[in-house]
């Protein structure tokens, strides 16, 4: 299950603290591309990795997988909703492909211009 609010998260986070994907994948012991495989969520953090990441980011482990988190104020986040790709189907699931999850994630960095583009593009600005 790859969650699209942890993967922002990690991206967020190790921009606000100035870290390269290398530098993090040294201080867990993997390599940068491994590291950039969780931030794009093509693999899944095992809860050894979560724990050291809450570590290094100053965060709990259930901000990181379901809340905003914020380098700049860690103690306080913004309870937002998260999308998960799940294997299995119920009423309450949101089931995205790959390319809707990429599609999401592009989004979500885009700015306000873009947004308004992508809005337009997509007819779903108010009238």
């Amino acid at each position: 299950m790859a969650n699209i609010q942890l993967a922002d998260n990690l991206r967020r986070l190790r921009k606000q603290y100035n870290y390269t994907q290398a530098q993090i994948g040294k201080k867990l012991h993997i390599t940068h591309q491994a590291y950039s495989n969780y931030e794009t969520g093509v693999r899944e953090l095992n809860l050894q990795l979560l724990a050291e990441l809450s570590w290094i980011y100053h965060t709990s482990v259930d901000s990181l997988i379901t809340q905003y988190c914020n380098a700049k104020n860690p103690s306080s986040v913004e309870v937002k909703n998260y999308f998960c790709i799940k294997i299995e189907n119920s009423e309450n699931d949101i089931l995205l492909t790959k390319n809707e999850v990429n599609l999401l994630l592009k989004y979500r960095s885009a700015g306000e211009a873009e947004r308004k583009l992508a809005h337009e593009a997509l007819d779903f600005t108010e009238r």
